[in-house]
């Protein structure tokens, strides 16, 4: 069993569960508009974070859960549970990963930006990233952590994102 995580416990105290995992601006490139967003929408695997627009590309950055994954292992450990059962943590850690373009993430390879879902109970408002390779990529979108799925402003929020991603495509 892994001791306990002194680092990881002050970190998370501090607030590193509410970040996100962080990304290089490549040279040359800005950040145009951040939103809170969530990869794989309305699902089971759903991942929260935010979504990125820069004068470049869109990316997707998870929640750093680390710190959490570190002290869940631990106290499921402590409890006894079974070490396949905390391999699992490992793995869903493994699964959110790191800051990762969405769809092509180029807007270069961007062919529309598109209002998906208008939100429900269970799933956000999304929106639709089509490459031009055909490929797509759905992202739901919420006007904050703590907004409810159905709640107008995220789809206020949405399209907010669209219009801004719309204007740099047309750059």
């Amino acid at each position: 069993m892994a001791d306990f995580d002194f680092e990881a416990a002050g970190r998370l105290i501090g607030g590193s569960g509410r970040e996100t995992m962080p990304y290089e601006l490549s040279n040359g490139e800005s950040e145009i508009l951040r939103v809170v967003g969530s990869k794989r929408p309305g699902g089971i695997t759903s991942v929260g974070g935010d979504l990125v627009l820069t004068n470049l590309r869109v990316i997707f950055t998870p929640l750093n859960t680390s710190d959490v994954s570190k002290l869940l292992s631990f106290g499921l450990g402590k409890a006894g549970v079974d070490g396949n059962i905390v391999g699992l943590v490992d793995k869903v850690q493994e699964m959110i990963g790191t800051a990762a373009p969405i769809g092509p993430g180029a807007l270069s390879e961007i062919a529309s930006i598109e209002a998906g879902s208008d939100g429900s109970l269970f799933k956000p408002p999304t929106l639709i990233i089509r490459g031009t390779d055909g490929s797509s990529a759905e992202v739901g979108v919420v006007a904050s952590r703590l907004s409810i799925n159905s709640s107008p402003e995220n789809r206020t929020a949405r399209d907010r994102f669209i219009e801004a991603a719309r204007q740099q495509l047309a750059q």
